[in-house]
């Protein structure tokens, strides 16, 4: 099993504070991909149903931190690590001694949408999460829609806009705090237990704010060719053997499905880094020869880790799109 994982945090009292209120993300308007609808401005309004949204923020700002780094075409895994080692140490009051390797956030980069989608079914075979928790990881991949077959994709307009996305996640976050009751801290340097209901409030709202944001953040950049994460939409090729016959491709169809395909994998890959590098933290094993993740069996997830490796995982894609 791969990883991919998202954000984390600033000061507990701000912390706190920041959580009664309503927060608004607003991009300013850009050209608009070819084969996509036009851009619009857009404001998300995220409002305060999961006390975790911090985290999604964070994600966020992290990969700001690296879309905007001056060397960011030529940035090595290894500098994109120490980037999100040092702003979640320093930022985000995450332990420094509580991160999931390098080699973990690299792999869990090259995960394809159909792999990250499967996540939730992988770990309930292992017996790292339950029926339940599966069911829940699920839902949210629903309620942000990037399950949808991407055959049915003839442009960006065919996906739900942020705001959708961010509703469906909301009634999803409400209905979770409404079955396992409010996590009881916000401490993110802890490993919590899947077995007990505030761990699994925890471990699905810090998915849902994952989520949200990673979906959001990546329709912005897909709407912005200025942007240096715009690599990651790489339309150049007009091409997607296997889903669509060339006569269909010179309409520039296939960079449509090209351009959400990659929208949709980001914001899978983000969720599923978080929701199993917990688990390679709290102890799973790597096989040294496949390199292939086993999550342990034991249910424990240490927030840390997942939160890092999130952020790592997006940022080592740039590496691996730029060459």
């Amino acid at each position: 099993m791969r990883v991919k994982t998202i954000a984390s945090a600033a000061g507990f009292a701000l912390l706190l504070s920041a959580c009664q209120k309503t927060t608004k993300l607003s991009p300013s308007p850009q050209d608009s991909p070819e084969g996509s609808a036009p851009s619009q401005t857009m404001t998300l309004t995220v409002n305060n149903t999961n006390p975790f949204n911090f985290v999604g923020a964070s994600h966020n700002a992290a990969l700001d931190l690296i879309g905007n780094n001056q060397n960011f075409a030529t940035l090595t895994d290894q500098a994109v690590h120490n980037i999100v080692e040092g702003f979640s140490n320093s930022s985000l009051s995450i332990d420094p001694t509580s991160f999931a390797t390098l080699a973990n956030a690299v792999e869990y980069a090259n995960y394809s949408l159909a792999e990250s989608l499967n996540i939730p079914n992988e770990l309930k075979t292992v017996g790292s999460i339950s029926e339940d928790v599966r069911q829940k990881l699920l839902a949210l991949q629903s309620a942000l829609g990037i399950n949808m077959p991407l055959t049915g994709i003839t442009s960006i307009s065919d996906a739900k806009t942020p705001n959708q996305a961010t509703t469906d996640v909301q009634a999803l976050e409400l209905s979770i705090i409404q079955q396992y009751g409010a996590p009881t801290t916000l401490n993110l340097n802890r490993t919590i237990n899947l077995t007990t209901n505030d761990g699994k409030a925890t471990y699905l709202l810090i998915a849902c704010a994952i989520g949200k944001y990673s979906y959001y953040y990546w329709h912005e950049k897909l709407n912005q060719p200025t942007s240096n994460w715009y690599v990651v939409f790489d339309q150049s090729d007009n091409t997607v053997p296997g889903l669509l016959p060339g006569a269909m491709n010179t309409l520039g169809i296939g960079k449509v499905l090209k351009a959400v395909g990659n929208w949709f994998a980001r914001t899978g890959a983000d969720i599923g880094g978080f929701v199993s590098a917990g688990s390679v933290g709290a102890g799973a094993s790597r096989n040294p020869e496949t390199g292939k993740v086993t999550p342990n069996a034991s249910y424990n997830v240490k927030l840390g880790d997942g939160i890092k490796a999130g952020k790592e995982a997006s940022g080592n894609k740039r590496a691996e799109q730029q060459g």
